[in-house]
C-alpha cells in the first residue's frame, strides 16, 4: 500500500468514527452554538408564540402558513418555537399572510 493509499485509509477510519461518536451525543447541537443572549431567546420564544397564535386564530396550519409566507416549512416551526430570530422582512412576510399587522404582534409582546 502507497503512502497516499494509507492516508486516504486512515483519513476515511477518522470520518467513521467521528460520525458513529456524534450518533450517541444526545445533546443537541444548536444548544452548543447558540450565540444568543437569554434575553433574546426569550424575546424569540414570545414572538414564536404570538405567530403561532394568531396563526391558530386565522385557521391555518403550519404548513400552509409556511408554503403561503414563502419559507420552509421546518423554518416555521422554529421560528414558533423560538429557536430562530427572525428578521423584520420575515415577521412582515408571515403578517402579511396572516392577515395581521407587525405591530399587532409586537404589542402582544411587550416589545
Amino acid at each position: 500500500m502507497r503512502n497516499d493509499e494509507r492516508n486516504n485509509a486512515k483519513n476515511y477510519v477518522n470520518i467513521v468514527v467521528l460520525n458513529i461518536a456524534n450518533r450517541y451525543n444526545r445533546r443537541p447541537l444548536a444548544a452548543q452554538k447558540d450565540p444568543r443572549t437569554p434575553s433574546q431567546i426569550a424575546l424569540a420564544r414570545k414572538l414564536g408564540a404570538s405567530i403561532a397564535g394568531a396563526r391558530r386564530e386565522s385557521g391555518l396550519s403550519q404548513d400552509e402558513l409556511a408554503w403561503k409566507a414563502d419559507v420552509h416549512r421546518a423554518y416555521m416551526g422554529f421560528i414558533e418555537q423560538g429557536r430562530y430570530s427572525i428578521t423584520v422582512a420575515t415577521l412582515v412576510q408571515v403578517c402579511e399572510q396572516l392577515g395581521v399587522k407587525p405591530s399587532q404582534i409586537l404589542k402582544e409582546i411587550g416589545q
